[in-house]
């Protein structure tokens, strides 16, 4: 198995600190508002790492985190006039919700900076104690990134060109405006804990190194994230693990593209976004997720109408396909690995974990089902590739009647109508074609393609199907 690892800027052969062991974290969400795209995106292809490594055999320990404490929740909660820890938690819960819809299976742990304070502390001590750290009279602590030779090696950067992500201006107390807040002095009306400096709150970059140490050790397998993370806060993680430690943080780095929306990343503190719930209400779980997927992790992707309706589209194409062909998910443990399709599927999982590859190959399965052109063992073990795909990669996971039934109401729905129009149609159609009327049962076929709907006959038998426009 080969991964793009950000730190080499190599695409390498994977190798775990320990056989058959893979301890593995991404860098949540802030969780402030509702969870948008980019989130889902992030947590979609996090989840897809995690299942291919499950499928190879691997017992991976995953830690998702939640930056509960942070002066953006402040800010919105003082606006809102609740608890900063009350928004926090509500948000979370609704992302919690909102990746659960995306079949995003939960992490092993999701910790919280609120619940890891005590982790955090002894870190910035262990910091202070080894050089790499001081308190100032204003009760904020800092990290000397001077006195930490190798930063700049995850982003490619020297320290003497730093300047993108400092704060001098704001934290007049630092030593060198290169230097980064680990433990911030409280003020008026914000949430705080007492500490050796004084009472506060942690840093924004100090919290990921605490809890990927609690929950997986000093030294792990992955650790990863948006690439809009690589700088600062990766950059920072690494000073502070590796200077309190001595040990690389992570063997591999793991960064996923950008949602786009409007030619910028998709952000909530820029009110460029679409979210994740919104999204849920137009297009069905399973043709988000394709969406997601059809792209390369590593590339950025724009969101636009089309490509979502076009996505829809084809999840409805696929799941009435396995519907027609008697498809049924099984919830199996093994695989035949001898199959040649899930040969293939390993060997371009392997690479990179290329899904844009995987579905570029489905399309070609898909036809020859449709043209009735594999035998019946081919045909077997397709629906087995498929069985697969649905484990690792969450498409095909689902019952074909039910997805093929949800699309249609989500459908109808933009175009209001219900079933039940519908229904009176192919019934007043149905009627028309008894008595011979075929020119009239014609006309009412070309009135329900106005409402969006497709009907075709088979013997005498009448379909439907949502036309996707």
């Amino acid at each position: 198995m080969k991964i793009y690892n950000t730190l080499t800027r190599k695409t390498e052969e994977f190798i775990p600190i320990n056989p058959g062991r893979i301890k593995m974290y991404g860098c949540g969400i802030t969780p402030y508002d509702y969870a948008h795209l980019g989130h889902a995106m992030q947590g979609i292809f996090f989840d897809v790492i995690r299942r291919c490594f499950e499928f190879r055999g691997y017992k991976v320990t995953y830690v998702r985190n939640y930056t509960d404490v942070d002066d953006k929740i402040i800010n919105a909660a003082k606006n809102k006039k609740i608890n900063a820890l009350t928004l926090s938690q509500n948000m979370i819960a609704a992302t919690e919700d909102n990746l659960k819809s995306l079949s995003v299976k939960p992490a092993n742990f999701t910790p919280k900076v609120s619940e890891s304070i005590q982790d955090i502390i002894d870190i910035i001590m262990l910091l202070i104690q080894k050089g790499y750290a001081y308190s100032t009279p204003e009760e904020n602590v800092y990290f000397h990134v001077e006195k930490f030779a190798e930063y700049g090696k995850l982003s490619n950067q020297k320290i003497s060109n730093l300047l993108k992500g400092t704060r001098k201006d704001s934290e007049l107390d630092k030593e060198d405006f290169k230097d980064f807040a680990l433990w911030k002095a409280h003020k008026p009306g914000e949430i705080f804990w007492n500490s050796p400096w004084g009472k506060g709150r942690p840093g924004w970059h100090i919290e990921c190194s605490a809890m990927c140490k609690k929950y997986l050790g000093e030294s792990i397998d992955i650790h990863g994230g948006g690439k809009d993370l690589i700088f600062p806060h990766h950059e920072n993680e690494i000073a502070q693990s590796e200077a309190a430690y001595g040990k690389p943080l992570a063997k591999y780095w793991i960064h996923n593209g950008m949602m786009n929306l409007n030619g910028e990343k998709m952000s909530k503190s820029t009110k460029n976004y679409i979210l994740i719930k919104d999204a849920l209400n137009s297009y069905h779980s399973q043709s988000i997720r394709y969406t997601v997927l059809t792209n390369h992790y590593r590339s950025d992707q724009d969101y636009n109408e089309k490509r979502f309706k076009d996505s829809q589209k084809r999840i409805y194409y696929y799941y009435k396909t396995l519907l027609q062909n008697g498809y049924k998910t099984r919830a199996q443990v093994s695989f035949d690995k001898n199959n040649p399709y899930i040969k293939e599927f390993i060997s371009i999982m392997d690479n990179d974990f290329n899904t844009v590859k995987v579905f570029s190959r489905v399309d070609t399965l898909f036809k020859k089902i449709n043209d009735k052109s594999l035998s019946a063992e081919q045909k077997k073990q397709v629906f087995e590739l498929l069985n697969l795909i649905g484990k690792v990669l969450g498409i095909f996971n689902q019952d074909p009647n039910q997805v093929v039934n949800q699309i249609k109401k989500y459908e109808l729905k933009k175009k209001d109508v219900d079933n039940t129009f519908v229904r009176q149609l192919i019934e007043k159609r149905e009627n028309l074609r008894s008595l011979k009327k075929y020119q009239e049962a014609d006309d009412l076929r070309v009135y329900a393609q106005k409402h969006g709907i497709s009907i075709s006959d088979s013997g005498d038998n009448t379909y439907w199907d949502p036309i996707f426009n």
